[in-house]
């Protein structure tokens, strides 16, 4: 499996995760400080990371 390949299939299955987090409410089930708020927050910050990481990929670069 190429590398594109791996980091597009475990990126998937973290946002899929992420959907799925959201709705079983994972703030809650795990007390995690700052509720919804701050889980759309830590979304916000950590999702456009993995799509840049992705283009790199594919592009075969390094940097952010």
């Amino acid at each position: 499996m190429s590398m594109g390949k791996s980091y597009l299939t475990t990126m998937s299955l973290l946002i899929f995760h992420q959907i799925d987090a959201a709705y079983w409410q994972e703030w809650n089930l795990f007390n995690l400080p700052g509720g919804v708020e701050g889980y759309l927050l830590f979304n916000i910050i950590v999702i456009p990371i993995i799509l840049i990481g992705y283009t790199n990929v594919i592009r075969s670069t390094s940097s952010l």
